[in-house]
């Protein structure tokens, strides 16, 4: 996966790794073998009548190949150290963009599960250095490898036992490296919960949306001791980890360099016993001390690639995360819905409930409804009565527990998405405020019409948000919100005339407009719905207000109450009817008396 993931992200990098480290890993025995040579040599000049010059001309061509051998070692370790850090850089922003692009495919009930924030806190944790490392660690795995068996080859032909007794002395330190890898991840692992939470207290104390509140409360030390009770219950939990594996790793430690020195003492004993040169001496001690050090790094590479693999699944296993779209766990399988032949044209429920995940109660029970094209519905009820809910439904943001939704005749959940979506419009009551120009802020309502000026200001006429824009000094390209360089931030009324006409841009088929006036003034919003009224002219307008008089522009209304419909129909039938939105009408109206 890691391989895969690195080709399509920059393969020029992972071909030019391949090539340094085949190189780099006959490098040490190149250089081991020209020292041997060098020595040999001069140990036999120093036994001949002195010539220096003549003498120095016979072992220049050794001195010569090592110092190139050096030398293209120093270009290809340098060469390696810049296509790990290009490669590096390209995979950690493709997995990035992977992660994102799984947020989005997702259904929305993942986003009510705690569970999916702790493996997606994971990911992105994970992603910006787990897969480049174990590219790395399988690289120079391989490079140590290969530079071990030239080592073996030369060792084995000296003694078989000291070579044996070489690499069994760095068996246990893996062995304990190996166990604490096991034990670190499932530390990691477990902590996605309270990293979770310490980058909310960090967001608390940095960004503007919370700072008014901070510091009028005086909150700001209480979150900064939370933040630290919680760093010192992790920290505290790494210290114990790390000062057991210590004690355990410095006395195998140890015992292999105790192994590394019998050896260092073995080959002294034989040059002096004049079994061996001097030359094959210094040849046999360089290669002992870089083989126990290369092979001490194959050991530890194998574990760094085990617990990289480890945190690898858990990114593997989000990036496959099922959408979860359909009542079945499955993504829709239609790419694209046709009005069916004979279908009724507009929107129907039909038994619809709807149980948010993990409660028992339920938003939506047992819903029947019938919302024809060109008809304007009004939704009313008391807080929690399922409006919102409603909405979401009806943009197939959540598929029902029971019953379904149909649009023309067709399921919701049969639809593509991207299609669906194109033909509904829609303002939430939490809509966002994004950080960006105020062209952008309404192009986002339909992105292929970004650049169509005249198309953003006709939504922004109907919205009210040209007022908005004829008091910025630098009209549609003005930055908003206070993140960025020279950001400006609205009122909450501006927002939302902003956020409207986001939603009137996509001249979609269904306009929803929950709580679209929430934040304006009685008179901005006469005048709004007297605009919202000519340009939805003929189209399915779903509205959502707790303001009496917004929803008398309904050709219907529905009232909700605890999830279910307890009354429907025009202000005057409902008036007449002297029931539930009778009693709400007349209780709101009396605060204006």
């Amino acid at each position: 996966m890691s391989f895969r993931l690195a080709m399509e992200a920059d393969s020029g990098s992972v071909i030019a790794l391949a090539v340094c480290v085949s190189l780099l890993a006959i490098t040490p025995a190149m250089q081991a073998w020209m020292g041997k040579l060098i020595v040999d040599g001069v140990v036999q000049l120093m036994q001949q009548p002195a010539e220096p010059l003549r003498g120095l001309s016979t072992v220049m061509p050794y001195i010569l190949a090592e110092f190139f051998i050096i030398f293209m070692n120093s270009v290809l370790a340098q060469r390696r150290r810049l296509a790990e850090q290009s490669l590096g850089v390209s995979l950690a922003q493709l997995l990035n963009a992977r992660i994102m692009q799984t947020a989005i495919r997702l259904d929305l009930t993942h986003f009510e599960n705690d569970e999916f924030y702790n493996q997606m806190q994971t990911a992105r944790a994970q992603s910006s250095h787990r897969p480049i490392a174990i590219i790395t660690s399988v690289f120079t795995l391989s490079q140590n490898l290969i530079s071990l068996l030239s080592f073996i080859f030369i060792l084995l032909a000296f003694s078989v036992t000291i070579t044996l007794v070489l690499f069994a002395a760095a068996i246990p330190l893996f062995l304990i490296q190996n166990r604490y890898s096991r034990v670190n991840f499932r530390l990691q692992s477990l902590r996605a919960p309270e990293a979770r939470q310490m980058n909310y207290l960090e967001q608390l104390l940095t960004n503007d949306v919370a700072a008014k509140e901070v510091k009028v409360f005086a909150l700001g030390q209480t979150v900064i001791d939370r933040h630290a009770s919680i760093f010192r219950k992790l920290f505290d939990e790494d210290m114990r980890l790390a000062k057991s594996h210590f004690w355990k790793a410095l006395f195998w430690d140890f015992l292999s360099n105790t192994g590394f020195y019998a050896a260092y003492v073995f080959v002294i004993f034989n040059a002096i016993a004049r079994e061996i040169t001097l030359g094959s001496m210094t040849l046999y001690l360089s290669l002992f001390r870089q083989s126990q050090g290369i092979f001490q790094s194959v050991l530890d590479q194998i574990n760094r690639l085990y617990e990289n693999g480890l945190f690898m699944d858990n990114i593997v296993a989000f990036l496959g995360m099922p959408e979860q779209i359909g009542k079945d766990g499955q993504p829709a399988s239609v790419p694209s819905a046709s009005v069916a032949q004979g279908s009724w044209p507009g929107i129907e429920f039909r038994n619809v409930s709807f149980r948010y995940p993990g409660q028992e109660g339920w938003a939506i029970r047992n819903l029947n409804l019938a919302v024809p094209r060109g008809q304007k519905l009004a939704l009313v009820g008391e807080n929690g009565s399922g409006k919102s809910t409603l909405i979401k439904l009806m943009c197939n943001l959540y598929q029902p527990t029971e019953g379904e939704i149909l649009l023309d005749g067709v399921r919701l959940q049969d639809y593509d998405p991207l299609q669906l979506h194109k033909k509904i419009g829609v303002l939430f009551q939490d809509f966002v405020h994004y950080h960006a120009t105020l062209r952008e802020n309404i192009g986002f309502g339909s992105v292929e019409h970004l650049d169509d000026a005249g198309r953003i200001m006709n939504a922004a006429r109907h919205s009210g948000a040209d007022d908005v824009m004829e008091q910025l000094s630098k009209g549609l390209d003005t930055m908003l919100g206070r993140q960025f360089h020279e950001g400006l931030e609205l009122s909450g009324g501006q927002w939302q005339k902003v956020a409207l006409a986001r939603a009137l841009l996509r001249d979609s088929e269904i306009l929803i407009l929950d709580e679209p006036t929430s934040s304006i003034d009685a008179e901005s919003e006469f005048r709004l719905f007297e605009k919202i009224a000519d340009v939805t002219a003929g189209k399915m307008v779903i509205l959502v207000s707790h303001r009496f008089g917004a929803v008398r522009m309904a050709d219907k209304i529905l009232v909700l109450k605890k999830g279910e419909i307890e009354e429907m129909g025009s202000h005057d039938e409902l008036i007449g009817k002297d029931g539930y939105y009778a009693r709400l009408f007349r209780m709101q109206a009396s605060g204006y008396v």
